[in-house]
């Protein structure tokens, strides 16, 4: 009996001495493919407040990377409120950036600045699969004068007008939300709401979201908050018009100056947060948003309260949501063809996409129902206290490859695709306005439109009175001018000759 336990004894200690060695070697090999590998840095947004973890998210990809590949990940993060103000500042740093974010309008400005890096070749040698899997009216909508500087991420591309709202609240107060299907329809809650309590705030004002898909309008490449010169009836007109002189407008202005005095909105339109952080306090019925398949869900999940959507029109495709943001690599990167491959990997991996959204499984998610890829927080974690709750998965690539949130429908990233192809889609997808022939016009009209605009799709401004003045001022700065040159820029565009 002793002899059988000293072999095993034996036998124990040469299997602990083996797993050490293998450990070790294993290490060591790991630090110096650490060492020499090649590092991607990359600009990442910060959309949340909890998200702490970044390096800790950071250290699990590059472990993954380590296994397939052979270089490493440097996130730097970034608010995503001051990201548009830094974007330029950033690519003229001395700091490594290989990869960044932006929309289409700070990607322009780079490239006139010779910022960044033309994609073609690139894509050719070491991106191949990207076109495979993203849709060429997306894929195209990063060219800029004749080459493309930004890859689109595969998402959700069209929307429709929605009102989303507190469903307990609604439960309370006895509003059929279920029978609105227009603005006077839900004007007609609101008016239950507002004479049932003057403790609940029947609208917020979430100056995140413009107006555009309650004026079913294509703003061609206008700021959201100062549109000029648009295009009509979901863009399925080619002939630009001024805004302030638009039918729907009027109606639409009418309409918030009426509900302001209604006291069916709110007072504070300088304070505006996010929708999310409206219902949280339960002292806000709802907001306009914008709605996709899972939207009501998505809200649900953020705000820790059961969120409701009723849809005001058709769901449609506009410049705008198109053109909205693309991945980028600076001309100053030292590791172009890296970043090229680790793009390729957002869009065609499901392992980076799943870390780059989710996290780490085990502390930031877990399987909930891995035969159907459904996830959820582990036990004991929330929205509230994760330490790593983005939800950003439109931002990394190709959010079609995750795995999908408990609660959203099993077939999400179906739906979202059915919803992009059925959707109205604008004459002008991929179109870019080049401001430079009026840049002096259109600067003084902005600033006009930024003083009034704001106030009157908020019903802050009397229409009756601010609409004239408005009308005339702009004329008096050239509106005419802007219009001209770019109903000619997307005459030319819709002829093939792509100006932008």
């Amino acid at each position: 009996m002793q002899k059988i336990q000293h072999y095993k004894l034996k036998a124990f200690i040469i299997i602990i001495f083996l797993l050490i060695t293998i450990l070790f070697s294993y290490a060591k090999f790991s630090s110096a493919m650490k060492k020499d590998s090649e590092i991607v840095h990359i600009v990442l947004q910060r959309s949340a407040e909890n998200c702490q973890d970044f390096n800790l998210v950071e250290q699990e990809l590059n472990q993954y990377l380590s296994q397939v590949d052979n270089y490493q990940i440097q996130f730097h993060i970034v608010d995503n409120a001051t990201l548009p103000n830094d974007y330029i500042q950033i690519l003229r740093s001395a700091e490594p950036i290989d990869l960044i974010f932006s929309d289409k309008r700070a990607m322009e400005e780079a490239v006139s600045l010779d910022l960044l890096e033309p994609l073609d070749v690139l894509l050719k040698e070491q991106g191949d699969g990207i076109s495979d899997v993203l849709n060429k009216d997306y894929l195209d909508t990063g060219y800029i004068n004749g080459s493309r500087y930004g890859l689109p991420s595969i998402r959700d591309y069209s929307c429709s007008a929605c009102f989303e709202y507190d469903v307990q609240l609604a439960k309370q107060y006895h509003l059929q939300m279920d029978t609105v299907q227009t603005i006077d329809d839900l004007e007609r809650e609101l008016l239950k709401l507002k004479e049932a309590t003057s403790s609940i705030i029947p609208v917020a004002i979430n100056l995140n979201i413009g107006a555009d898909a309650l004026l079913k309008i294509d703003n061609l490449g206008d700021s959201f908050s100062a549109p000029l010169a648009v295009l009509r009836n979901h863009g399925q007109t080619s002939q630009v018009v001024n805004l302030y002189e638009a039918p729907e407008f009027m109606v639409f202005s009418n309409k918030m100056y009426s509900w302001r005095k209604e006291g069916l909105l709110m007072d504070d339109t300088g304070a505006s947060i996010s929708a999310i952080n409206y219902l949280k306090t339960h002292k806000v019925f709802g907001c306009f948003s914008h709605y996709h398949p899972g939207f009501d869900i998505e809200e649900t999940r953020g705000s820790g309260t059961q969120i409701g959507c009723v849809i005001l029109g058709n769901h449609y495709i506009s410049s705008f949501n198109a053109n909205r943001l693309f991945w980028e690599i600076p001309v100053k990167s030292q590791a172009k063809r890296t970043a090229m491959r680790f793009l390729k990997r957002m869009f065609t991996d499901k392992n980076v996409v799943q870390i780059l959204s989710y996290g780490k499984e085990g502390i930031h998610y877990e399987y909930k129902d891995r035969e159907h890829k459904i996830i959820g927080y582990p036990q004991g974690i929330n929205v509230d206290n994760s330490r790593y709750s983005q939800f950003a998965g439109w931002m990394y690539g190709n959010e079609m490859l995750m795995p999908v949130w408990e609660g959203l429908p099993e077939d999400l990233w179906q739906q979202i695709t059915d919803y992009n192809d059925t959707s109205i889609r604008s004459i002008a997808i991929g179109f870019s306005f080049d401001e430079t022939p009026v840049s002096t016009e259109y600067l003084r009209c902005t600033a006009i439109a930024q003083k009034y605009y704001i106030g009157l799709i908020t019903g802050e401004l009397n229409p009756a009175k601010y609409l004239p003045v408005i009308r005339r001022e702009l004329e008096n700065a050239g509106i005419n001018t802007i219009i001209s040159e770019k109903q000619a820029q997307l005459n030319q565009y819709l002829k093939g000759e792509k100006k932008s």
